[in-house]
């Protein structure tokens, strides 16, 4: 169990890591080059359709990542929760035993 919350905080710690690197990419107006499509005409208008997408494909994967976000959290949540109780069963069980 407690691999796996490793695991999940991990995967917590990045997923803040790229949602701030795409808030502040949004922010400051820059564009990664793997939002970028290959391009197939040099003209003026589809350059500023082609920027106009690549934010847009940033937004939501923004959006995605705040819902992996999301969904990571509730499994950190839970993964604490098992391991909380198991910890608690069986310090009730020594208990148990030592009283009798």
């Amino acid at each position: 169990m407690f691999g796996e919350l490793v695991k999940t905080c991990k995967s917590i710690g990045n997923t803040y890591g790229h949602i701030n690197f795409l808030t502040q990419c949004i922010k400051f107006k820059l564009i990664p080059r793997g939002f970028l499509s290959k391009r197939r005409l040099n003209t003026l208008k589809s350059d500023q359709l082609e920027t106009r997408f690549a934010r847009i494909r940033m937004i939501e994967q923004r959006k995605y990542l705040y819902g992996k976000k999301a969904v990571l959290l509730k499994k950190e949540n839970q993964l604490l929760n098992a391991i909380c109780s198991d910890i608690f069963s069986k310090r009730f069980q020594i208990n148990q035993s030592t009283q009798s």
